[in-house]
C-alpha cells in the first residue's frame, strides 16, 4: 500500500510566509485536546511563531506532513538539527496530525513525524531530548511508541525525557525513508 502522505522539511521563512494557514490548522488540531497546564489551544502556534521570528539560527528545522491532495495533515516544529555543545540536550517543539484524519492514519502520520524528527536530532549528536510535553495524549503517545519518560521538576511539571540511542520503531519511515524525506524539501 502506498503511503498517502510525504514528510517534508521547512525553515522559518515557511512558517513566517504560511503563517495564517498554519495558526488555522494548529489551533483546529489542538481545540480539543486535553492540555497540560499552563498551556492553552493557542500556545503551539504562538510558541512556532516565537521561534520562527527571532533571528534565523542555524539548526532549527520544521517539518510537515502533506498528503496526495496537498494538505498539511501534520506537523512538527522546532526541532533542534544543529548539537550546540557536547553534552546538550535537545528540544523539540509542538507536533500534531488533524483530527479529521482516520485514527489509523494519525497514529502512521504521528509515528512518521517522531520518527524523522528523532533521526534529526540524533545525525545532530544529540543523545536525549529533554521537552515539555504539552498535551495528555501527546504524552500517552509518546511514552507508548517511543518510551518517553515523565521527569517533572520544580518549575517543569510536564517534563519528558527520550534516549535518542533507541533505535527507531513503529513507522513504516525507515531509515532509507528519512533520507527520502529529508531530500524532499520545501525550503
Amino acid at each position: 500500500m502506498a503511503v498517502a502522505w510525504v514528510i517534508s522539511a521547512v525553515d522559518h521563512s515557511y512558517v513566517l510566509q504560511n503563517s495564517i494557514v498554519l495558526k488555522t490548522l494548529i489551533e483546529t488540531a489542538f481545540e480539543e485536546a486535553e492540555l497540560n497546564s499552563p498551556f492553552t489551544a493557542s500556545t503551539p502556534f504562538d510558541e512556532t511563531w516565537e521561534i520562527a521570528s527571532r533571528p534565523p539560527r542555524e539548526g532549527i528545522t520544521h517539518l510537515l506532513a502533506i498528503n496526495c491532495e496537498q494538505q498539511i495533515v501534520g506537523g512538527f516544529f522546532s526541532i533542534d538539527t544543529k548539537c550546540i555543545s557536547e553534552n546538550s540536550d535537545a528540544e523539540c517543539g509542538w507536533f500534531f496530525v488533524m483530527p479529521d484524519q482516520p485514527a489509523y492514519l494519525r497514529k502512521s502520520i504521528a509515528l512518521d513525524l517522531c520518527n524523522v524528527a528523532h533521526t534529526l536530532m540524533r545525525r545532530a549528536g544529540y543523545q536525549r531530548v529533554v521537552t515539555m510535553i504539552g498535551t495528555k495524549a501527546g504524552e500517552r503517545f509518546l511514552q507508548r511508541y517511543f518510551g518517553y519518560e515523565h521527569q517533572p521538576i520544580e518549575s517543569e511539571e510536564n517534563r519528558c525525557v527520550y534516549d535518542l540511542r533507541r533505535k527507531m520503531k513503529n513507522s513504516a519511515t525507515s531509515e532509507a525513508g528519512v533520507e527520502e524525506a529529508l531530500a524532499r524539501s520545501l525550503v
